[in-house]
């Protein structure tokens, strides 16, 4: 199992993947067309690879683009946990 956490930004959101083993990968991308393509292929990888669970922030808005991104490519509505900031 691999646990991807998302920060969400207006900018920029902020990715730390953690495997079993709690080896982690942290990188962070423009929140736009490009970034997200990059987040893409991190992704696609991951779900093919090994179970994924994602949790992120609900922040305002600027989850909405993310989230339904998310879904588009794939990710099971069950596998990505919204978490109020608050």
């Amino acid at each position: 199992m691999l646990y991807l956490g998302i920060d969400v930004g207006k900018f920029f959101h902020s990715f730390c993947l953690l495997n079993e083993a709690g080896e982690k990968k942290v990188l962070q991308i423009p929140a736009n067309k490009q970034g997200f393509e990059k987040l893409s292929q991190l992704v696609k990888k991951e779900l093919r690879s090994n179970e994924l669970l994602l949790g992120m922030e609900a922040t305002g808005h600027y989850f909405l683009n993310i989230y339904d991104f998310l879904l588009r490519l794939g990710v099971p509505k069950d596998n990505l946990v919204l978490l109020n900031p608050l």
